[in-house]
């Protein structure tokens, strides 16, 4: 399933007092039998995670069980609404639990709603980081491409790896070279911005990568394929679809 909003369907709504609301569309469409089903639309001038999670949890309440896994933006109030009604839990809470079932060797005993974030969106939300600004296009490409391989990974092990390298390489002004090697080069990739920003969304790893789909359907070679790439593609085109319905009318 995979939960989107959209702000051009509707027009801003203008009370009588001259005040401006923001009417958003939100929708989440799942896959059935290879096409693309809508599950339920909401719009709302409210944005918060409290308004989404009692739509999400009406969709419990008329018998559907929780969805395998949820993909959505990196909204904080998207996040937290799904934790709340499909883990019943907050969102700080559910990053803990997913760090300890990835460390754990026991049987999860947890239900299966695994909570990700669309790879395309974030990509694109890092290309806008703050951090970039002033650096090389070179030194920016590399980090963009390391938080793409972040989402690859499948375990906690290389996660801790992978990050250790990436905090290395923008934190460390002085490039590392062997003990046979001589001299002490500039690192060019030093970019301290970056790795302080990454820290602060260290705990949101766990929705970046594929830990947790390995985690449930690692011994399952077909559903893990189905589920390790994040992407809200269908939602998108969903939405697509009916922008384009609207302007034609």
């Amino acid at each position: 399933m995979s939960i989107d909003g959209s702000g051009q369907i509707y027009q801003t709504l203008i009370t009588n007092d001259g005040s401006k609301s923001v009417l958003l569309l939100y929708q989440s469409v799942t896959k059935f039998r290879g096409q693309t089903l809508l599950v339920f639309q909401m719009v709302t001038e409210e944005h918060d995670a409290y308004t989404s999670q009692y739509t999400l949890r009406g969709f419990l309440r008329l018998g559907a069980p929780s969805p395998d896994q949820v993909v959505t933006d990196d909204s904080e109030a998207l996040l937290l609404a799904t934790t709340l009604a499909f883990k019943d839990r907050r969102l700080e809470a559910y990053f803990e639990t997913c760090f300890i079932q990835a460390s754990s060797s026991e049987k999860i005993s947890d239900n299966i709603c695994i909570i990700r974030i669309d790879i395309a969106y974030l990509i694109h939300a890092v290309t806008k980081w703050a951090c970039f600004s002033g650096v090389s296009p070179a030194t920016e490409y590399f980090f963009v491409r390391c938080i793409g391989l972040l989402t690859s990974v499948q375990t906690i092990l290389e996660l801790r790896e992978l990050c250790t390298h990436i905090f290395q390489m923008s934190l460390t002004q002085r490039k590392l070279t062997q003990p046979s090697e001589s001299g002490n080069y500039p690192n060019g990739y030093f970019c301290p911005e970056f790795g302080t920003r990454l820290m602060t969304y260290s705990k949101r790893l766990m929705c970046w990568t594929t830990i947790m789909p390995y985690l449930f359907y690692g011994n399952n070679k077909e559903k893990f394929n189905e589920s390790c790439v994040s992407t809200s593609a269908r939602s998108e085109s969903y939405f697509r679809a009916l922008k384009i319905s609207v302007l034609q009318r």
